[in-house]
């Protein structure tokens, strides 16, 4: 016992020293939190295997994620949670994405997409890069797996205390994301069905590492499922309408559910 009484005193003595020396403080407890943002969706590139533009406009119909959260590195003050809730997510009303696809064969493409969202002004949404590649190419059905990185901003406020001004921890974080898409093709069809899955984490916080003497971060994990139809006039226009369904985990006490449909135009050559 008294090893380790002699241990503690020791560790507190030079703790001290480093922090006075201007070492980074140890975290403060989350009081409760507040993210301003799009969750996180993927592009969607059906119909055939050609380059095309596009773009998409949703509309978040549901969004339902207010909830419990964790940072993880710091504390938890139970006195900031209230009907077992210390965290709100503010999700924009309406999604704009414009991107290109450019086909290297017809077998794989490179996907670079554009994110932009409105609340009460314009902002960015982010910023994604995608390699696809299919997996079977049937005549009129293909299969697509995607893999790729989405750049996007971040802007998550915290509260350490009741009476504590609030921590707004902004900046520019990536996060990886895969998805898996069908689609059919038949010309003589007036409308195609296509589905679409991914799985991508978002960061919500992550600070750095000059901040605090610990590392604190908040990551969710954002599943979605994309049904939908197309409508194809000529060779060359493609109409796609679908409904984002998203579940967001990593928030307790939350019904974890954004609900968005979305219209999307793309055009080929």
């Amino acid at each position: 016992m008294k090893t380790i009484k002699y241990i503690t005193i020791c560790f507190t003595f030079f703790s001290s020293i480093a922090f006075s020396n201007g070492g980074p403080p140890p975290p403060p407890p989350l009081y409760k939190a507040k993210n301003i943002g799009a969750v996180y969706q993927p592009p969607l590139i059906v119909g055939k295997s050609q380059s095309t533009v596009f773009a998409q406009v949703s509309y978040v119909a549901i969004s339902d994620l207010d909830g419990r959260i964790d940072l993880q590195g710091t504390n938890t003050d139970p006195n900031g949670i209230v009907d077992g809730k210390n965290f709100e997510w503010q999700t924009p009303t309406a999604l704009f994405n414009f991107g290109i696809s450019a086909a290297f064969s017809n077998y794989s493409s490179i996907i670079i997409n554009l994110g932009l969202n409105k609340t009460e002004d314009l902002k960015l949404t982010g910023l994604e890069i995608c390699y696809n590649v299919a997996i079977t190419r049937l005549e009129n059905h293909f299969l697509r797996l995607g893999f790729g990185i989405n750049f996007h901003p971040r802007d998550f406020i915290w509260y350490t205390g009741a009476a504590s001004q609030p921590k707004n921890d902004g900046g520019i974080d990536y996060d990886p994301f895969i998805t898996l898409a069908y689609n059919s093709a038949f010309d003589d069809w007036l409308f195609n069905p296509f589905v679409q899955f991914s799985y991508s984490t978002q960061t919500l916080l992550d600070t750095d590492k000059e901040t605090y003497s610990s590392e604190v971060y908040k990551n969710v994990n954002v599943f979605t499922v994309t049904p939908g139809l197309t409508y194809s006039w000529g060779s060359d226009k493609l109409l796609s309408l679908g409904v984002i369904l998203t579940s967001v985990g990593g928030i307790e006490n939350s019904k974890n559910f954004v609900l968005t449909p979305s219209i999307q135009f793309s055009y080929y050559w």
